[in-house]
């Protein structure tokens, strides 16, 4: 066999479509031009003898950081082929991707970047400029990251000085004296009002983890305000203290010592201020890596996958004549400055943690990020190559799609307590509230009437084969109504046309795109009741008895759908339409015990309540839930003269105590519906063939909507 050449020749019998100003071999490991893929044995055996500059530089990369690769090929990797190009997600970076190809499917087998350290130059375009990332979180080297960091937000950024009020003050705060780790460091809890700090204060986002951490309660506030030992803290909140003292700060936050954990009226008041605890510390330290309290995230001890983006010399003196160090290293994208992974990003609480602070350093297994309002970058990027770019992942706009957007990303995170699902979001929801002065209803604001009822709940997986689960519901007292009353995470209806979605990608200004798909209203708001539950915290738990009364356009059917998520309603000659449920629905026939204090009754037929999580059931887990539901057309939306509708899926709820008070019936809402209009939505069309809707007959989408409400009645149904 020929040996591949490194430079492609007229003559040449392998035609690889690459110019030959190019190497076919490495493509002169571009980050912007395509390479076309090249048999695998023919590729190793050519970059390792070729002359080509690149590929030596790509040799050399690979043989320390996978020499096997070279060598060592797998039986099953021998029919494949090679493609060395830029990842998709690199954001600037100077990476090379190397891939594998077989049978026109490709899988990413290496990334790798190439830099040099601040200050030396390379010469060549395809090296970056970087920083070596320590060996152990918390060595020399990451302080002087942090403090150089910290230093120039502290001085050069007024846009970040400017959001935060530098004599406000928590009700509590740790001050923290003496030496890190010395046999005299101590914490001592101090009242703001009676000993007022005398500098500024950091703030901790943790996972309290299966173990309550240590708390200040009713019983020991005395004892903590005399003074916590250091040795008595958890490993988490000992690094915090460390972090502290190294960024010469004297005061700290922390939630479970700062807040009286048994008093329920403090726990609800702090909840309440959230945003201002967050917002007005000088930073969060953020513990992404520790899964609970007690796991240390400094120190040799710590979570950490540092070593395997340790960087390795690559020597290019011999062909460019520079004799600066050019490094490899491994890369991923949990190297962007803006990607965090770890089990505290699962988390609910932490998620408004970090939104509504100012600045936050994050401790991940990787490395340490800092981020502020004007820059963020990573000790892998370094100081001088921080972006002068980074905009809130919350949009600044007072548009509803503001709130969409923040319930969407909040939603799909996990609670210890479901009880918290709205308090945990309830410093979101105070900030929000003084950019819109609109009422706030159990986690939707009555100025986005009727749009905040339409939320879905998200799809259970992005595969075709098996039949995963949904969730119960949550019995935290939350209305059915809100999106705060189910697990999952939750999407919106119809907050984007995906022709706009296009258009925009194909370079129409955002003059052009309106900020909301247009829609018109088919209800009647005719009265609500929805007080706090704690007064300290208005945007918290809610009290029992909460309500949305409705009048508009309804008709009754029968609903099937099952725990995987499948749904339908039927009506006499007419088509079945397709239904989201928004959790496991069931009816009296898939109780084991017909003892609950809330049992369905529609028009004489058995309807259908959402699952709670003490119901015993009966019947294979695949078996339908058939009942009676009430459909209320919520809104239209028309496009290309085209008209559908957005449909609440509810069912009549009676219990002993409504019977006893005469009290009106009521309406548990089960699930939601809607046209297609080419917005976003519930997906379908393109799902109908998956394992999870084996045995389920072909669906409409609500194209014969107004055949269906032809016969509709009138009538306020009222929501719980």
């Amino acid at each position: 066999m020929a040996m591949l050449s490194s430079k492609a020749e007229p003559e040449s019998g392998l035609e690889l479509g690459i110019s030959s100003a190019y190497c076919q071999l490495c493509n002169d490991l571009s980050v912007d031009r395509h390479m076309e893929s090249v048999p695998l044995k023919e590729w190793i055996e050519g970059v390792t003898q070729s002359s080509c500059r690149f590929c030596r530089i790509l040799v050399q990369s690979i043989q320390k950081l996978d020499p096997e690769f070279l060598t060592n090929i797998p039986e099953f990797h021998e029919n494949m082929k090679i493609q060395v190009h830029p990842p998709p997600l690199a954001l600037g970076r100077k990476v090379i991707n190397i891939s594998l190809i077989k049978n026109g499917g490709g899988r990413a087998r290496m990334h790798f970047e190439l830099f040099v350290e601040e200050g030396a130059v390379s010469g060549l375009p395809i090296i970056g400029s970087g920083q070596r990332i320590s060996l152990i979180a918390g060595d020399e080297a990451m302080w002087a990251f942090l403090r150089e960091c910290f230093y120039q937000c502290s001085n050069h950024h007024s846009i970040c000085s400017g959001l935060q009020d530098r004599e406000w003050f928590p009700d509590r705060l740790l001050h923290v004296t003496e030496s890190v780790g010395g046999a005299g460091c101590t914490l001592r809890l101090v009242e703001s009002h009676q000993h007022k700090p005398t500098s500024r204060y950091i703030a901790l986002s943790h996972c309290w983890g299966p173990s309550v951490p240590l708390c200040t309660t009713t019983s020991n506030t005395n004892h903590h305000l005399q003074g916590i030992t250091y040795g008595q803290l958890p490993r988490t909140f000992q690094d915090c203290v460390t972090v502290a003292r190294n960024l010469g700060i004297k005061y700290i936050w922390i939630d479970s010592l700062c807040i009286i954990q048994n008093n329920r009226s403090d726990w609800a008041r702090h909840a309440g201020i959230m945003d201002k605890i967050y917002e007005n510390a000088v930073f969060t330290v953020t513990a992404v890596s520790s899964p609970n309290s007690l796991t240390p995230f400094l120190g040799s001890d710590a979570p950490s996958e540092r070593n395997k983006f340790q960087p390795h010399s690559i020597d290019i003196s011999s062909f460019t004549g520079n004799a600066s160090t050019v490094m490899a290293r491994i890369y991923e994208p949990h190297l962007l400055s803006g990607f965090l992974h770890g089990p505290l990003e699962s988390r609910a609480w932490a998620w408004q943690e970090r939104h509504l602070s100012v600045r936050t350093i994050d401790f991940t297994e990787q490395e340490v990020h800092w981020k502020c309002a004007a820059m963020d970058t990573c000790e892998c990027t370094g100081v001088k190559n921080m972006k002068n770019m980074r905009t809130s992942e919350i949009p600044a706009s007072k548009t509803t799609r503001a709130w969409h957007e923040i319930v969407e990303s909040y939603s799909k995170r996990q609670l210890t307590y479901w009880t918290d699902r709205l308090p945990a979001l309830s410093g979101m929801a105070s900030r929000f509230h003084a950019n819109t002065e609109s009422q706030y209803l159990a986690g939707v604001w009555l100025s986005d009437f009727p749009r905040c009822l339409a939320w879905y709940r998200s799809e259970l997986s992005d595969c075709p084969v098996g039949k995963p689960c949904m969730w119960r519901s949550i019995d935290n007292g939350v209305p059915s109504w809100s999106w705060a009353s189910i697990a999952s995470k939750v999407w919106h209806l119809w907050t984007m046309d995906l022709d706009d979605l296009e258009n925009k990608f194909l370079g129409a200004s955002e003059q052009e795109i309106p900020d909301e798909v247009p829609i018109r209203n088919c209800v009647e708001l005719v009265a609500h009741n929805c007080e706090p539950l704690n007064p300290e915290n208005t945007y918290g738990e809610v009290k029992l008895g909460s309500f949305l009364e409705l009048r508009g356009r309804t008709i009754n059917a029968i609903m099937e759908s099952n725990i995987h998520g499948c749904g339908l309603v039927r009506k006499p000659c007419l088509k079945p339409q397709l239904v989201v449920p928004d959790c496991h629905i069931i009816g009296k026939d898939n109780l084991k015990l017909k003892t609950s204090n809330i049992f369905h009754k529609q028009r004489g037929n058995p309807g259908l309540r959402r699952a709670l999580p003490g119901d015993r059931l009966k019947g294979p887990q695949s078996q339908r839930s058939i009942g009676t539901v009430t459909c209320l057309l919520l809104f239209t939306s028309e496009k290309n003269k085209k008209t559908c509708p957005c449909i609440l899926i509810l069912s009549e709820v009676q219990s002993r105590a409504f019977t006893m008070c005469n009290m009106k019936p009521a309406y548990q809402r089960v699930g939601i519906a809607a046209g297609n209009l080419n917005y976003n939505g519930p997906l379908y069309s393109g799902r109908r063939d998956w394992e999870c809707w084996e045995g389920w007959e072909d669906l409409g989408v609500w194209e014969d909507w107004e055949e269906w409400f032809s016969d509709a009645e009138v009538k306020t149904v009222r929501l719980v």
